[in-house]
């Protein structure tokens, strides 16, 4: 369905009006940015911001002002303060309310985010598969990541695992995870179970959570999505959470597609995207 230009540019406003909020609260972090607040710096009726966050992200004013908070509390944990003195700073009452925060927003405690995998050991290793070379690791409670690779993009691979487990311990073994390896992509043996040890945000758990819940050679909207997390509004924002999915395969982000049936992105490339659902039709049609 294309959009007319009257919603291209509704589409637009709402856009500039947030990022002149996200602004705002940039400018003052230690400042609770209420919804009168918000609504006196929008030039806006407080009925008028309900509705335009409802419209533009599904969330509240309350949740976004909470979020921004929590992300500029997390930019600025280096360990120069005391988780304390940061709540002040933000403006919460209590250590307590920020770690109430940071399980909403990130599932991990202030705690965990600040330890970023420190102590943790991560084995991983280059394999082939069906679908191209294979990146996977595990630590010593399941698998942290799956990526498609080929010799060219390993090295950036390598990369983007450190810096989701930045203080964790990597040893490259391309010999110890075959036989796990060879099981992941066998069709027959899809039923013994597989652990996964993982971490994102309160809502991007929500989404991969929803993906591993799309029968295998099927495929379902990212609309879809969004309305069983009970997000309607907020299909964007599910699209990012799944472009940021750090298990390919095992979590199929590759069984959601455009609305319209086009295909669409995928992070790990287009064509293999179309490779992994055709393989599927095959498999699961028997």
């Amino acid at each position: 369905m294309s959009l007319s230009t009257e919603q291209i540019t509704h589409r637009e406003q709402d856009y500039q009006t947030i990022a002149q909020l996200i602004k705002f609260h940039n400018d003052a972090p230690e400042q609770l940015q209420s919804l009168h607040t918000l609504a006196e710096r929008a030039g806006l009726s407080e009925m008028q911001v309900q509705r335009l966050f409802s419209r533009w992200a599904g969330i509240s004013p309350k949740r976004f002002s909470q979020y921004l908070t929590v992300q500029d509390i997390r930019v600025r944990m280096n360990g120069q303060k005391s988780l304390f003195d940061l709540s002040l700073d933000a403006g919460l009452s209590s250590a307590s309310r920020l770690h109430d925060h940071f399980v909403k927003f990130y599932a991990m405690t202030p705690a965990q985010v600040l330890e970023q995998g420190k102590g943790i050991e991560i084995s991983h290793g280059f394999y082939p598969s069906p679908f191209g070379q294979c990146h996977i690791a595990t630590t010593d409670k399941g698998i942290c990541w799956l990526a498609f690779t080929d010799p060219v993009t390993q090295q950036e691979s390598t990369r983007q695992l450190q810096v989701e487990w930045q203080n964790a311990t990597l040893r490259r073994d391309d010999a110890q995870h075959q036989a796990l390896v060879d099981r992941l992509f066998d069709a027959a043996n899809q039923k013994a179970p597989l652990f996964l040890h993982i971490k994102g945000t309160n809502f991007q758990l929500r989404v991969w959570e929803a993906l591993l819940k799309i029968p295998g050679g099927q495929c379902c909207r990212y609309e879809d999505i969004a309305r069983q997390i009970d997000a309607p509004r907020a299909a964007r924002a599910v699209g990012t959470a799944i472009g940021k999915n750090p298990i390919s395969w095992l979590i199929p982000c590759h069984r959601v597609i455009r609305g319209t049936g086009v295909v669409g992105h995928y992070r790990w490339g287009q064509l293999r995207k179309q490779s992994l659902l055709v393989w599927e039709q095959g498999v699961f049609s028997k």
